[in-house]
């Protein structure tokens, strides 16, 4: 079975958005029962919003030498992470990927609550309006003609 992309109608009811979906539903009999296993894509915005952001706190520390590092620290904070028992009987953290393939919209946005807690606690102590604002700042000086055009 085809991976593909469905939509909310304004009737209330889930229609092919993509081709192949648009394809694969064409070939159903009126009847037909299909199992499906869903998860909403993640928006890309989101995720550009969410890197903008750890760039931010990136750039106001000077700790952690790169920014792989820092993120490291920021998912071992958040608990993102799985514990490994080595030969030696020690546990150790490793965190979990973020990547669009391994978190649908709904776990991404609940990490990024979890992360915003994390910088306002451990890295930037503002409030979280006054957070919004640098992030949404960083964000037009990283992608000012992305901006201007919307």
């Amino acid at each position: 079975m085809p991976e593909i992309y469905i939509r909310k109608n304004r009737f209330g009811s889930l229609e092919p958005d993509d081709k192949a979906g648009i394809e694969y539903v064409s070939k159903l009999n009126v009847g037909d029962i299909i199992k499906a296993k869903t998860n909403k894509p993640r928006n890309y915005e989101f995720h550009k919003k969410f890197f903008a952001l750890i760039d931010l706190v990136f750039e106001n520390q000077d700790k952690y030498e790169t920014l792989e590092d820092l993120l490291v620290e920021i998912k071992l904070k958040v608990g993102h992470y799985k514990e490994h028992l080595t030969t030696k009987g020690q546990i150790i953290y490793l965190p979990k990927s973020i990547s669009f393939a391994k978190m649908d919209e709904a776990e991404f946005s609940i990490f990024y609550e979890k992360v915003i807690d994390v910088i306002l606690k451990y890295f930037i102590p503002v409030s979280r309006q006054d957070l919004e604002l640098m992030i949404n700042e960083f964000i037009w000086d990283l992608y000012p003609q992305e901006l201007e055009s919307k």
